[in-house]
């Protein structure tokens, strides 16, 4: 089984944003699409299924963008094209948020597609959880709803999702972390009518007095309906460096219960700092893990940023999986071979045939000096249920990662250069569809690309 790549795709364009003037104090980088995440649809008569992209459109460096931007297509990443979303002021003037983050997508059996974000207002410190629905393919967007608004800075709201049901039309899950200055546990909310309604957010994971979740995800198992909600677990809320934990619960009844959760693997991450600019990179993988479901089987799958493999040098790509609806895990393996560079960003994805896929970026040793910072996305499949992985298939790169946008958190973790704490990849059949941010010479520093990689015997 040959790994093909086939055509890479520009997606994203100049910045709709161009003059919308909100958006308070820090540094705005025109132009830039950051945190891609792309869902799949239904296939048509064509055999060609529709697809969705969402990105951050023109990302500040103290945390947030002007806008989110969607991308659809009809024929299977062939051709896209663009719509804005309704979310934050410059989209829509009436909106109090001044910026967007978080972009979210997932697509619904019936082919609604359910799209969501965090809304911040940097000057007050407020926050909010939206969504948004699509029954056009993603050419217009309606239904906004404030999932969870939060005018209180010391309550913060963060990295939702939202997952589509994909045996209950008009059913979705959304996800997130509510963090206050003593914890920061994961809230849930749904809605059983296509997104016109969702019901009132609940907390369904308590992580302990001083300490916060983080990256809240729903996988849903097709054939048993079981609802997954994986999440990064840090101990300790104000700890410099916290220990980071993946967990995972369960829902038998489409989110009305969960259970208590359990813990999978620690993520021994390190940050990377470059010795030649002293910049660091912001990507999600070293405290977010990145999920997927073999729909066949029900095996799950977990992704992240180690340094395990390195002994605390340098991160790489881990993996792990569960035969057993996520009681037991295998012990994390390393999916990308041992090059002695960092890897970063991982994605992951199963096709219709049970092969494991995984998308990463990783840094370059050719031409590095500080004007440049060179990085590669590559894609790796395993034939094997994720025991073993094949070498990389060479995607694009090198590109100069330090025309990314300069994340200035105060936080440690959080600075650094930034494409997203995610990308996105999903399948098409027996295709994976990889849609990813990477660096330009061109007018736009940063934007979206689209390619498939298809297998041949």
């Amino acid at each position: 089984m040959r790994a093909i790549k086939m055509r890479l795709r520009r997606v994203s364009g100049t910045s709709p944003f161009l003059n919308c003037d909100v958006g308070g104090p820090g540094k705005l980088y025109v132009n830039t699409a950051v945190e891609p995440f792309i869902a799949k649809g239904r296939i048509n008569k064509r055999g060609r299924a529709t697809l969705i992209g969402v990105w951050q459109q023109d990302r500040w460096s103290n945390g947030g963008a002007r806008g989110q931007v969607a991308a659809f297509s009809q024929d299977g990443g062939k051709t896209w094209k663009r719509s804005v979303q309704p979310f934050g002021n410059c989209a829509t003037p009436k909106n109090p948020f001044t910026r967007v983050s978080d972009p979210w997508v997932s697509i619904g059996p019936d082919g609604r597609a359910y799209s969501t974000a965090l809304l911040i207002e940097p000057n007050s410190g407020a926050s909010a959880i939206a969504a948004v629905t699509s029954i056009d393919h993603g050419q217009t967007w309606r239904n906004f709803r404030f999932i969870k608004v939060d005018r209180n800075p010391n309550l913060g709201n963060d990295k939702e999702t939202v997952t589509a049901d994909p045996n209950k039309s008009g059913w979705a899950y959304i996800v997130w972390n509510r963090d206050t200055p003593t914890i920061g546990p994961t809230w849930f909310s749904r809605t059983n009518n296509g997104g016109v309604s969702w019901s009132r957010p609940t907390v369904i994971f308590n992580p302990g007095k001083g300490n916060q979740t983080l990256g809240n995800q729903i996988v849903i198992d097709p054939s048993s309906g079981i609802l997954y909600n994986f999440f990064s677990l840090l101990i300790g809320l104000n700890a410099l460096n916290p220990p980071v934990f993946i967990g995972v619960q369960q829902s038998f009844n489409r989110g009305q219960t969960w259970t208590r959760g359990k813990m999978i693997s620690q993520i021994k991450s390190v940050i990377y700092n470059d010795p030649y600019t002293g910049m660091g990179i912001r990507s999600g993988g070293n405290t977010l893990p990145e999920v997927a479901i073999d729909s066949r089987s029900g095996r799950l799958f977990v992704v992240w940023e180690d340094a395990r493999f390195s002994k605390g040098r340098i991160n790489e790509v881990a993996i792990s999986y569960s035969s057993d609806q996520g009681n037991t895990w295998s012990q994390p393996r390393r999916v990308n071979p041992p090059t002695g560079t960092t890897a970063f960003t991982p994605m992951v994805s199963v096709n219709k045939t049970g092969i494991v896929g995984v998308s990463y970026y990783q840094i370059q040793r050719q031409n590095r000096n500080k004007h440049n910072l060179p990085v590669s996305y590559f894609f790796t499949h395993s034939l094997n249920g994720g025991k073993g992985f094949k070498p990389p298939l060479f995607i694009t790169g090198p590109f100069n990662m330090l025309r990314a946008p300069l994340e200035v958190s105060p936080f440690p973790p959080s600075r650094g250069l930034f494409l997203g704490d995610y990308q996105g990849l999903t399948t098409v059949k027996n295709d994976f569809q990889l849609f990813f941010s990477k660096t330009t010479k061109g007018a736009n520093p940063v934007d979206v690309f689209s390619t498939q990689v298809r297998f041949e015997k």
